[in-house]
């Protein structure tokens, strides 16, 4: 929990019972955003998605290339200017189809290749949107709830692939209002 959430929200009092709770083992926690929450998630994506994939597909440079990307987007909430997005595509293209195979393929493999794909695809969108929108040039004056819409949906595909993989459990979601609303303008683009 405490790598894949900010620790303005784990490391809180409040937050203590949620985890202790969660310690129990009586509850499955999934994430949904495709924001990454830093290095020490990131470091590791990569390495287990290559693993994932073996022998199908083993171009080091294209891992390397989603990895700079991957990396830089969860160390610096943007895009690295030193990453060719339309290499960062063909690269997350090519093992998108290696992985759809997988599962077309393997179907013992079949569930945890169509979670990579889903990941992949949240991931892409994730650096898109931070190629076109650069969230640092935003202030509390030009930050508008739209910019997130397109996070905002990969955040429901994300659900929406999760609820269709376990469609008997009973899911909550923990977000940001921003992330929920159903009319943001309501929300007055709150910062």
């Amino acid at each position: 929990m405490k790598r894949g959430t900010f620790g303005v929200w784990t490391d809180t009092r409040e937050f203590q019972p949620t985890l202790d709770f969660l310690a129990t083992g009586k509850m499955r926690v999934a994430g949904f955003d495709p924001q990454l929450s830093g290095g020490d998630y990131t470091d590791d994506l990569v390495d287990e998605l290559q693993q994932f994939v073996g022998p199908a597909y083993q171009h080091e440079d294209v891992y390397a290339l989603l990895e700079a990307g991957i990396f830089f987007m969860g160390e610096s909430f943007l895009w690295s200017p030193s990453v060719s997005y339309p290499e960062y595509a063909v690269a997350s293209r090519l093992v998108t189809q290696k992985l759809q195979a997988i599962a077309r393929e393997e179907p013992k493999r079949r569930a945890e290749a169509a979670f990579w794909v889903q990941c992949l695809a949240g991931l892409f969108e994730q650096g898109r949107q931070y190629r076109e929108q650069d969230p640092s040039a935003r202030t509390a004056e030009t930050f508008r709830v739209e910019d997130s819409n397109s996070r905002d949906v990969q955040m429901a595909e994300h659900l929406l692939f999760y609820a269709r993989q376990h469609p008997t459990e009973k899911i909550i979601c923990w977000g940001a209002s921003t992330d929920f609303a159903n009319r943001p303008a309501v929300l007055a683009d709150a910062f």
